[in-house]
């Protein structure tokens, strides 16, 4: 067999993954166990959220790239990836099925491990590694030191796909932690912040604000934290503002009383019910004809935070609901014919538009496209029904070599438009291509290249040549 290509390759490990497999004994996998060992390689692919949720396009995409259509047709494990429902999105759903063996193999492989090494990796998740984990109250006994042993985690409010680590002490300090996979220390600080520091540290906090041997800046690094971070913490425990003996570093300023004011959760609420009311009303009155929907668009974060909590309030002040022109038609009675023929024209309009973006070439993909048509939801879960518009897709969308092939062309042309005569490794960075991608090996790709140079170096010495026969021209005019 001959293992130079990346086919065989494949099949060679899978076919002794399977050989190994069938000379076990006794051996069995939970679906929970293979589900955990493959939720947590995902995340570190960064192909799905901490929690779980696959990100399919990216998934789909990745596994094309490993595995070539040949291979999987041989193995029979085609699959529709316009379809939301097909095997490798299912063998990622934590389900009481049985799945071929086969396409766990498959699977195992493109994580880049064996079916041993499956057995012998840790499955539980843990981003933030093992515990214990230390304390970081600066007056606590325990200050640095490994003593807590649970982290809870939850997702980031700002980038949902990682998670937030959150560690507790015994003496009421918790703190929390993004970046996971930082190492260096100063990078570890940076990613933390306070959510409570307990009573350890408020308790001292009020011994140290009534001394007048101590300046406020010395409080601060005892305690920690910025003076700035320390005098909001003293005002939320009502201590004495100004300090004893220190008047001018320590005034109840607005903000201060601001932050006071809304420590209390109820007064919060209130003050942003207040802010919400005001807003949607001054919305309101700028324009009055608009409709319920226009309306929402324009201040849809009051509209939301009105919708939870005031509901009846925003009902009684919203516009009149427009009349409806009639119910949502049965799947029987749609016309499937009139829109799949609907739907293609706007998808190789959609198509089209991508393709002609000059700043940055962008990949004409389903999910791009459906962004583009805001019909995502039926090219994804409808397109059985739209014919036309499959057939229309399968003819838009691009593969990863032809991308590669538009960008190099898009290179090219910027250095023709610029007069510039770039090496191969210039044009490669233009068009975004990595030495090291797989993809400038593949043929079609390659040709591109060599075209792409061949033309600019040919062009570069046709404007040379010009160059030179109009300084000649200038010289015998001289003479």
């Amino acid at each position: 067999m001959d293992l130079s290509g990346r086919d065989h390759e494949n099949l060679l490990k899978i076919s002794r993954d399977a050989d190994w497999l069938l000379r076990q004994q006794n051996l069995s996998l939970s679906n929970d166990y293979l589900h955990n060992f493959y939720v947590k390689n995902l995340y570190e692919r960064g192909l799905s959220t901490f929690r779980g949720k696959v990100f399919h396009d990216e998934l789909i995409e990745a596994f094309k790239c490993h595995y070539s259509p040949t291979i999987l047709k041989l193995l029979q494990c085609e699959f529709n990836e316009q379809s939301s429902n097909h095997w490798l999105l299912d063998l990622f759903r934590r389900k009481s099925r049985i799945r071929h063996p086969i396409r766990h193999l498959l699977t195992i492989n493109f994580l880049g491990y064996t079916a041993e090494e499956v057995l012998k990796l840790p499955t539980k998740f843990k981003p933030f590694g093992d515990g214990p984990w230390p304390c970081l109250n600066r007056v606590c006994q325990h200050f640095k030191q490994p003593v807590i042993k649970e982290c809870q985690l939850t997702p980031n409010h700002k980038k949902r796909s990682e998670p937030v680590g959150t560690f507790e002490c015994i003496c009421g300090f918790t703190y929390s932690q993004k970046s996971p996979d930082a190492s260096a220390e100063d990078k570890l600080q940076k990613s933390r912040y306070t959510r409570i520091y307990g009573p350890l540290w408020k308790l001292t906090l009020i011994r140290l604000w009534d001394d007048e041997t101590i300046s406020l800046n010395q409080i601060a690094r005892q305690l920690g934290v910025r003076p700035i971070t320390l005098q909001r913490q003293a005002a939320l425990l009502e201590l004495t503002f100004p300090r004893v003996g220190s008047e001018k570093s320590t005034q109840l300023t607005p903000n201060l009383l601001y932050y006071r004011s809304n420590s209390n959760p109820e007064t919060k609420k209130l003050n942003l019910l207040e802010k919400h009311q005001k807003n949607f009303l001054e919305v309101r009155q700028q324009h009055p004809l608009l409709s319920r929907s226009k309306l929402i668009e324009i201040c849809s974060s009051t509209y939301l935070w009105l919708q939870r909590n005031c509901p009846d309030w925003l009902e009684t002040h919203l516009p009149p609901p427009a009349s409806k022109k009639g119910k949502k038609l049965p799947s029987s009675e749609v016309d499937w014919e009139k829109r799949d023929i609907e739907l293609a024209a706007e998808v190789k309009a959609a198509a089209v538009h991508i393709r002609s973006n000059l700043a940055s070439p962008i990949r004409v993909t389903v999910s791009q496209i459906g962004r583009d048509t805001g019909k995502y939801r039926s090219l994804r879960t409808q397109i059985d029904r739209l014919p036309l518009t499959a057939k229309v897709l399968a003819e838009m969308v691009e593969t990863h070599e032809e991308f590669a092939v538009r960008k190099i062309e898009w290179a090219a042309k910027g250095f023709l438009e610029k007069n510039i005569c770039p090496t191969q490794w210039q044009l490669q960075r233009r068009a975004k291509l990595s030495s090291q991608s797989r993809l400038i090996a593949v043929q079609q790709v390659k040709e591109a290249i060599d075209a792409a140079l061949e033309s600019l170096v040919s062009r570069a010495a046709v404007s040379d040549a010009e160059k030179s026969s109009v300084n000649d021209s200038r010289n015998l005019h001289e003479v």
